[in-house]
């Protein structure tokens, strides 16, 4: 009975020193995801703005024969930043 006393001591130990340890990395952890995510969010709003347009996609599929329930629809949008001091973040004007 004492060896396992001893083991399920020194398991509880294990944990409690896997707990503090993830506990004292978390933070730094979660400001390197959000160093990634600001990162990663300035690169799509830099990209973002702009005319998307499938013309050339609905043109081809009449083209080729595409089933027409297989067919896209026509879309095109335009996406503009704008500057609203009543929306923080970022706004878009959108047609």
């Amino acid at each position: 009975m004492q060896k396992e006393t001893g083991r399920k001591t020194t398991g509880r130990k294990t944990i409690g020193i896997a707990l503090a340890l993830f506990a004292a990395l978390a933070p730094a952890a979660a400001s390197a995801q959000n160093g990634v995510l600001d990162r990663d969010f300035k690169t799509m709003m830099e990209w973002f703005p702009g005319r998307y347009d499938n013309q050339e996609q609905v043109y081809f599929e009449k083209e080729l024969n595409v089933p027409q329930d297989e067919r896209h629809e026509r879309i095109h949008h335009i996406f503009f930043p704008v500057d609203l001091n009543a929306f923080p973040g970022e706004t878009f004007y959108v047609q």
